[in-house]
Formats: structure tokens, C-alpha cells, sequence
């Protein structure tokens, strides 16, 4: 979900469609999600548990529907179909995904698996330049040739859920947001974007990264006084959640989960 979609939707917009983003990031961070966008998929759903000889690198998710008071929804609570789109936003860490790289079945699952080899190997192809759009908002990487990409988070699903949602990663212990971002090389992420939320106060969003290592790294969204943010390369190792809340629990652009 980027940085707009979400100050959109902390205005008062209500969503009509049945696919939601997160990152997102204000995801600063996942892409949006139209009725018409349907990516091609991929990859197939994983299962909730296969063989740990099967894959060589499937991480453990705990997955949480969060209601407008910041508490968990009973798994009995769930639509009985949803699953996480896995797509990827080439040369930026905001906007909209170009393509689903994977689908993983949440349903009634109080914890999903997901087959970050095969998103990485699918997401090496779609890495790109930072775009001139991105560039343009105010940030910049070191090597200016570095080739990466984000990866967005959908949430498909039949039926009707009350209220706007929105899904994204985050840190079990913290309760901050987590972005997966792949980079083809060490390099440096900064610069600063400001963004308004609904009440049309501005926040500023500084992007402090530096990658070590190439391959997919967590990035993490962490508050910086009281009308900021700042993203770092977390630390790992790192409890990883996934979480679909309500618009309502948005607070100055936090999730709010007790």
C-alpha cells in the first residue's frame, strides 16, 4: 500500500473492491489494487504445511485479522477463501505491483508458509533502476545502477469484510511495519518523502537503509518523533507477522494491534 493510497483512505475514501492492499507503508511502502488488476499469478498456493525437505527456504508467518479495536478476529471469523498476493514493484518502494509472483492461502490458517527462494528467483527478473517517479520524490540509492524491487501485499477474498482493510507485514515484538525489498547488490537507500494523512497533517517519511548483502532484505518502519518515520534494513533474526486491519486502526499512519 503507498504512502497515498493510505492518506486516501484515512480521509474517508471507502474501498469497493475485494482485493486490498497494505503496504505497504504507508508502505511508503505496497502498490494498490484495482477490481480490473489481475495479475498474472506465478506460483501456486503453498500449503499450510509441507515437508521441511521439500524447500529450502520457507519461512513461518503468523497471520492476524485485527478489528477496529486493535484485537485479533477469531480464525472462525475469517473468510473462509482469502490468501496473500505476492507481487513486485520494479525500481521503487511505492505504487502500484506490475505482476503476482506468488499466492499463499491464508483462510483459517493461524500461520502461513511462504517460499521466499521461489519469490526471489521470480523477483531477480523483475528488478530494475530506481524510477525516475520515485527518484523524483525526494530519494536516491548508491550505486545509482542498483537494480531492485518491493514486493506488494494483496488480499483476495470473496464475501464482504466491514469496513476498509488494509494487509502488511510486521514485526511480532515491535508491532512495526516490515517491507520485503530485493537488491541485486550492497548499496545505500536515503532521502525523505513527505506525505499528508487524512487529517491533512504532513508526515515525513526518511529512508535510511543500508543493504550488506544482495538478495531480499526486511526493511523496517519505526516512529521518529511526532509526525515521522524512519525505515531501516531490520535486524534479523526477526518475528515476522502478517496483519489485516481495518482502516480505523491506522493511527498517524501506525497499526494499532493490543
Amino acid at each position: 500500500m503507498s504512502d497515498e493510497q493510505i492518506a486516501s483512505l484515512l480521509s474517508g475514501r471507502r474501498a469497493t473492491r475485494r482485493c486490498v492492499t497494505l503496504t505497504a507503508l504507508l508502505t511508503a511502502f505496497a502498490g494498490g489494487c484495482t477490481a480490473s488488476m489481475r495479475p498474472p499469478i506465478a506460483a501456486t498456493d503453498t500449503i499450510s504445511r509441507p515437508s521441511p525437505k521439500s524447500e529450502s527456504n520457507l519461512i513461518l508467518v503468523e497471520a492476524k485479522f485485527i478489528n477496529t479495536k486493535g484485537d485479533p478476529v477469531s480464525v472462525d471469523n475469517r473468510p473462509a477463501d482469502s490468501s496473500l498476493t505476492l507481487g513486485v514493484i520494479p525500481g521503487a518502494i511505492a505504487g502500484k505491483p506490475s505482476r503476482t509472483l506468488q499466492v499463499v492461502r491464508i483462510a483459517k490458517l493461524s500461520v502461513i508458509e511462504i517460499n521466499l527462494d521461489s519469490f526471489e528467483t521470480a523477483t531477480i527478473k523483475q528488478a530494475a533502476p530506481m524510477t525516475a517517479a520515485f527518484a523524483e520524490s525526494g530519494l536516491r540509492i548508491d550505486p545509482v545502477d542498483t537494480r531492485f524491487a518491493r514486493a506488494s501485499t494483496l488480499l483476495k477474498y470473496s464475501g464482504v469484510l466491514p469496513g476498509d482493510l488494509f494487509v502488511e507485514f510486521a514485526d511480532q515484538d515491535s508491532k512495526n511495519p516490515l517491507t520485503l525489498v530485493y537488491f541485486d547488490r550492497p548499496c545505500r537507500l536515503t532521502g525523505a518523502r513527505a506525505i499528508a494523512n487524512g487529517g491533512g497533517e504532513r508526515l515525513t517519511l526518511v529512508y535510511d537503509v543500508t543493504v550488506e548483502k544482495p538478495g531480499l532484505n526486511w526493511l523496517v518502519r519505526s516512529p521518529q518523533g511526532s509526525n515521522g518515520f524512519v525505515v531501516r534494513t531490520a535486524n534479523e533474526p526477526i518475528r515476522k507477522m502478517l496483519v489485516v486491519v481495518p482502516v480505523e486502526d491506522l493511527k498517524h499512519a501506525s497499526i494499532q494491534i493490543n
